[in-house]
């Protein structure tokens, strides 16, 4: 996936509940947890324009505007391990899937650093506006100039210049499938009509062809996205949103005959970047000077919010469309399989969850809704200021900037308990204080609960594992636990 320069989610923190929570209670045998229930875990006394976390939620990185200082946390101790200098304001951070590296970048330069250690391994000049990561190397993009990069050498290791499309506009960008096999493009310079421009990328980005393009029919377009599972793809603009089925385009282009080559084309260096080895991509686009849309077919459905539509976005499981209309100064939702609204929020400030079946909405008090019914599952007390909001992919810790500071909270998906120590926690091998320790549970690392027993102690113990036990007045839950 590619991220685009800032364009972190922007939510309210979050609830009051849980606050004074955090104290293990020695003595009690299993207190209850509501269902549900929020609590902050930490707060780290910073503040951050750009961030991110490892997979595994033990690594945060920050940068706060307008400085290039970019700071690494240890979440166990929260302390900070250490801090790097960028060189320039930074536009964005990003960890690799496996958490041992992350990306830093502005429009001066692309930085890849060493998790652990914050040791520089490579840096690219030029800068980009979007990032992302293609198996173990880094896909950018800089104006009309896509590259693909191994991380440590000073050039890209392929570049190629997508013809014929405007990036100098705010809403500009590429969006990539799950596969990155293809790309859409929606800001054509030459077109007599608004459209999306699909297209196929062959090897380490060989060559690209065009190979279909979808009209949106409003005045313009202001975005295009494919869904996170590749199946469909969706375009939006003030008065619409279109959902095409993106196998059926794939399909029609499969059957479309061999497009031309037109153009030749190789990266424009910009200017004060490291040259770039003169590799000649063909880009290879659908003989249609006027770029008139090739058959496609008809969209899936076409959503007519008679609303103001700003931008719209993909639920993580891909069966709803979240649709901000700052006519209604409501968030809309819609679901992609039918056609049909679901859900509006009178609120300007909202966030999926990872599954994609809850939704966090509000910004006085916050709600955890469900989307299918509609159904408050929890209600939070006054919020703690407006900032960023990114998910950990376990789906259970939320990170948040506020004004308060960067703050980590756990909100467990429905019917699920988990359990997180303050400080280090003996993890045994049977509900009683005779059975061996086999293990220690970090400071704030999470735990999911699989069962419960009552031990001879009088005291609830938590099970996390096959045979493995944590007593519950040395550990704080969250969630159903009971």
């Amino acid at each position: 996936m590619i991220y685009r320069s800032g364009a972190r989610f922007f939510v309210l923190l979050l609830f009051v509940a849980g606050c004074n929570g955090l104290l293990a209670r020695p003595g009690t045998a299993g207190a209850q947890s509501d269902e549900n229930e929020a609590k902050r875990l930490f707060i780290l006394y910073t503040h951050a324009a750009s961030m991110d976390w490892n997979a595994a939620g033990t690594l945060i990185a920050t940068a706060a505007s307008p400085l290039s200082t970019v700071r690494v946390w240890d979440v166990e101790t929260l302390e900070q391990r250490y801090f790097v200098r960028h060189g320039s304001q930074v536009s964005g951070i990003l960890f690799n899937p496996a958490g041992d590296r992350f990306l830093t970048w502005s429009s001066q330069e692309i930085h890849l650093w060493e998790a652990e250690t914050g040791r520089l391994l490579g840096t690219l000049a030029g800068g980009a506006a979007e990032v992302g990561w293609r198996g173990d190397r880094v896909l950018y993009r800089r104006g009309a100039v896509v590259g693909l990069w191994d991380g440590v050498s000073p050039e890209s290791l392929a570049t190629f210049f997508v013809p014929g499309e405007e990036f100098g506009d705010f809403h500009a960008g590429v969006s990539w499938n799950p596969e990155q096999t293809h790309f859409l493009t929606w800001n054509a310079v030459e077109a007599d009509s608004p459209i999306v421009r699909v297209w196929a990328v062959a090897g380490e980005l060989d060559t690209i062809t065009q190979v279909m393009t979808l009209l949106h029919a409003d005045d313009w377009i202001d975005g295009a996205a494919w869904s996170p599972d590749g199946a469909l793809i969706l375009s939006w603009s003030k008065n619409m949103v279109q959902i095409w089925d993106a196998a059926a385009i794939t399909q029609i282009a499969a059957l479309s005959p061999t497009p031309t080559p037109v153009k030749t084309a190789t990266a424009t260096p910009t200017p004060g970047a490291t040259p770039m080895p003169p590799r000649a991509v063909m880009a290879t686009v659908v003989p249609t000077p006027d770029m008139t849309p090739t058959p496609s077919g008809e969209p899936l459905h076409v959503l007519n919010t008679g609303g103001y539509v700003t931008s719209a976005e993909w639920s993580p499981n891909a069966r709803y469309v979240l649709v901000e209309d700052i006519h209604t100064w409501r968030f809309r939702v819609w679901d992609a399989r039918t056609g049909d609204e679901v859900l509006a929020v009178p609120t300007l400030a909202a966030q999926w969850d990872t599954t994609g079946d809850r939704l966090l909405a509000g910004r006085q008090t916050v709600e955890l809704l469900d989307v299918a019914t509609g159904e408050k599952l929890a209600d939070f007390g006054p919020s703690l200021g407006l900032g960023t909001a990114l998910w950990n992919p376990d789906g259970v810790r939320l990170l948040v900037d506020t004004a308060f500071g960067v703050q980590v909270w756990i909100i467990p998906p429905k019917d699920q308990c988990v359990i997180h120590a303050l400080a280090p926690t003996n993890v045994r091998a049977g509900p009683s204080l005779d059975a061996g320790r086999v293990d220690v549970l970090p400071p704030r690392r999470i735990a999911y609960v699989t069962g419960q027993a009552l031990g001879t102690d009088g005291f609830i113990w938590w099970q996390v594992a096959d045979d493995l036990w944590v007593r519950s007045d040395v550990v704080e839950e969250t969630g159903r636990c009971h």
